[in-house]
């Protein structure tokens, strides 16, 4: 089960937070390619397709692991964000407007015919798109966190 904390801490070390909690979704991918690579490696063999469908079923928890992860360290670089901004401006002053958010893509509807709980083509396509976009975004993050240590 899955229970959200809620702690204050210094702003300064918030960047190290952010790595830390980075880290740890690194090693969560870390093992979900591990599970993906010993899949592909027992599929010389049909004698092993039940132990195949058991590390993508594993493999698939732990993307959903990863994404938490990935949503919760969002969250918390984002407000970063925002407090650092408004640091930034003087008192008084109105902040810069915000780009408009692109409204999030709704995922595909499964097809007349969906019977199990496999996601459809579609689906993986739009998960994949999505993937990619999460994944731009933490290395735009990682570059700036960068740029934050040399300073």
């Amino acid at each position: 089960m899955r229970v959200r904390l809620q702690y204050g801490i210094d702003d300064s070390s918030l960047p190290n937070k952010i790595k830390e909690l980075l880290r740890e979704a690194e090693s969560l991918s870390e093992l979900q390619n591990n599970k993906l690579t010993a899949a592909k490696a027992l599929l010389y063999s049909t004698a092993n397709i039940e132990m195949v469908a058991s590390l993508l079923e594993d493999a698939r928890r732990s993307l959903v692991e990863i994404d938490q992860s990935l949503a919760d360290v969002h969250a918390i670089a984002k407000g970063y964000a925002d407090h650092l901004r408004s640091q930034q401006a003087p008192v008084g002053s109105p902040t810069p407007m915000q780009p408009a958010r692109q409204a999030q893509p709704e995922p595909p509807p499964p097809s007349e015919n969906y019977q199990s709980n496999a996601p459809s083509a579609e689906q993986l396509d739009w998960e994949r798109d999505q993937q990619a976009k999460m994944a731009d975004i933490i290395n735009q993050m990682g570059e700036a966190l960068n740029e934050q240590d040399q300073e």
